[in-house]
């Protein structure tokens, strides 16, 4: 957008130039950034959002979201064939599953996997905080891991 400016010359002659007009930036702050959020405040949110820890952790991106995208899927699909083996009767053999099951049943156990998961991806994001390769590595890891029991269900159910 164009404005209008009067300028004074030295000559004491009163002119007219046409400046661009947009929001003033603060020293420091890049164009275009909206006030606050170069300092990490969300604009319309509640003072102190966007400080604190638990802030800096819900309003940014994921850090590793392709790992986490694995480890969700490995975890969907350990929960899908748990529920599946034990249909055909099979038995849950980690511990703390198996007791999650046998108070909560299935309903329970995928709510307990995916609170696992919450806080694994969580965790992953803490850690990363302060030291980002080994945030990613344990998110890999976990992948991984996961891919485990994954891959023995398979087998179980596998003809033959």
């Amino acid at each position: 957008m164009l404005a209008q400016q009067r300028q004074s010359g030295s000559s004491g002659e009163a002119g007219l130039s046409l400046v661009a007009a947009g929001p003033a930036v603060a020293p420091g702050m890049a164009p275009g950034v909206a006030p606050g959020v170069a300092q990490g405040v969300v604009p319309g949110a509640a003072p102190g959002v966007g400080r604190s820890l638990l802030g800096r952790l819900l309003l940014r991106r994921l850090r590793y979201p392709n790992a986490y995208a694995w480890f969700i899927l490995l975890s969907t699909l350990d929960i899908l064939l748990t529920g599946v083996l034990l249909h055909l009767g099979g038995r849950e053999v980690n511990v703390v599953a198996l007791t999650v099951l046998e108070h909560y049943h299935l309903v329970g156990l995928v709510v307990f996997k995916f609170a696992t998961v919450l806080l694994s991806i969580g965790m992953c994001e803490l850690i990363a905080l302060r030291r980002p390769h080994l945030g990613r590595k344990i998110a890999v890891w976990a992948a991984v891991i996961t891919a485990v029991p994954v891959a023995l269900s398979l087998l179980m159910l596998m003809p033959g």
